[in-house]
């Protein structure tokens, strides 16, 4: 097996490091009181309209899927479901990517920098 250059070594974790994150985001849900579909206005606590609900930081990429109400079960409806997950904004995905990447490639170059100063 080929051994990879150190540089795309380390690209390759801060990558995987940057995915695992954005998946790790996913717990990051607001409104997060949503446990029914609101159908009045204004909505009662514990409710939420029908595609308000979103996952993802910074970039919410999952979201409660207010078009295809049939997509989902009714007890679904009005909060992220395990049916969302299928649809999710990639665009929004990659932007966390980048974003989470960014910030392991950081937190590695501040470290070494330390390190050789010390």
């Amino acid at each position: 097996m080929p051994r990879l250059k150190p540089k795309a070594g380390t690209a390759l974790v801060i990558f995987l490091l940057g995915v695992g994150l954005t998946f790790a985001s996913l717990r990051y849900v607001k409104p997060d009181n949503c446990y029914q579909l609101c159908i009045n206005e204004p909505c009662a606590l514990g409710s939420c309209q029908a595609g308000e609900q979103k996952a993802g930081f910074p970039f919410p990429f999952v979201r409660d899927q207010e078009r295809n109400l049939g997509s989902s079960p009714p007890n679904g409806w009005g909060r992220v479901g395990a049916e969302d997950y299928i649809y999710p904004n990639l665009i929004a995905f990659l932007f966390n990517i980048l974003f989470y990447s960014a910030i392991v490639w950081s937190l590695i170059t501040l470290g070494k920098r330390l390190r050789t100063r010390l």
